[in-house]
């Protein structure tokens, strides 16, 4: 039962509510579970553990499209001077706010 995807949902739950959101996007990512999403990028932001954000960022647009995943993407990609991959995301097809990740950015 340990491996089990709805077992890693349950523990990043908890791991997010005791703000541990490091390992909380490791089970998250272990479950292919998105559905935390919006406190995950909050948390992470709090935390500024942007490289640990940016596979879970990917493996949520995989199932999800929001506004915020890419909006969050691109701010990671930035925050960790990754701009190869934030070139190739920005031209790609994304629904990123980009105004707003310009605005927090300066």
């Amino acid at each position: 039962q340990v491996g089990e995807k709805p077992v890693w949902s349950k523990l990043g739950v908890s791991q997010l509510e005791e703000k541990m959101a490091a390992d909380a996007i490791t089970s998250f990512i272990n479950a292919n579970d998105p559905s935390e999403y919006v406190k995950v990028c909050a948390e992470a932001n709090d935390a500024e553990i942007y490289v640990e954000l940016i596979p879970f960022l990917k493996m949520a647009r995989k199932n999800l499209q929001e506004n915020l995943l890419d909006t969050e993407l691109i701010y990671a990609y930035a925050k960790v001077n990754n701009l190869t991959d934030l070139e190739v995301f920005v031209n790609g097809p994304n629904v990123a706010n980009i105004q707003t990740i310009g605005d927090r950015c300066f």
